[in-house]
């Protein structure tokens, strides 16, 4: 019964930090960690900002598919440390968020994403699907090479919202 109640108390204690993390910086070295971190953020918290440096061979290309973060506020900052396209990584990514959260009255609540010197190869036909109710202070793309099949960075459905 004693392992019993450690487990569920240490259970209790890391579920609030895998959806209210601090700001912090992840290094990944692989298209499954890059997975793996992007759905581990968890629902985020204005002001804080989780920031993942991709990190691997530019002549590879990871495949994370399509992803559906919960995030709704914070920033995301997904970047290479690299600044030539020959030299950026080269992934297949694109989100479609899967939360549903009203928007905040102030600038600075809400989510933000920054992506930031990533060859990026889409996935489907978008990058960013805003199909549900995604509420973003800020979407940028700096510095990255995006090509392959995204006909748009962009999605939106008005008539579902």
């Amino acid at each position: 019964m004693k392992k019993l109640t450690t487990l569920a108390l240490a259970a209790l204690m890391l579920a609030p930090a895998t959806s209210f993390a601090d700001s912090y910086e992840k290094v990944v070295t692989s298209g499954s960690e890059l997975k793996t971190a992007l759905n581990a953020l968890g629902s985020g918290i204005a002001g804080e900002t989780y920031t993942i440096i991709c990190d691997w061979d530019a002549t590879k290309v990871e495949n994370v598919g399509k992803i559906k973060p919960t995030l709704t506020a914070g920033t995301l900052h997904l970047k290479s440390n690299q600044t030539d396209f020959e030299k950026m990584p080269q992934v297949v990514l694109a989100f479609e968020w899967a939360a549903d959260a009203e928007g905040k009255k102030e600038a600075g609540q809400n989510l933000s994403v920054i992506i930031e010197n990533l060859n990026i190869h889409g996935t489907g036909s978008y990058l960013m699907d805003h199909r549900r109710a995604m509420f973003a202070d800020l979407i940028a793309l700096r510095n990255c090479n995006i090509h392959g099949q995204a006909r748009s960075i962009l999605r939106f459905d008005g008539d579902k919202h």
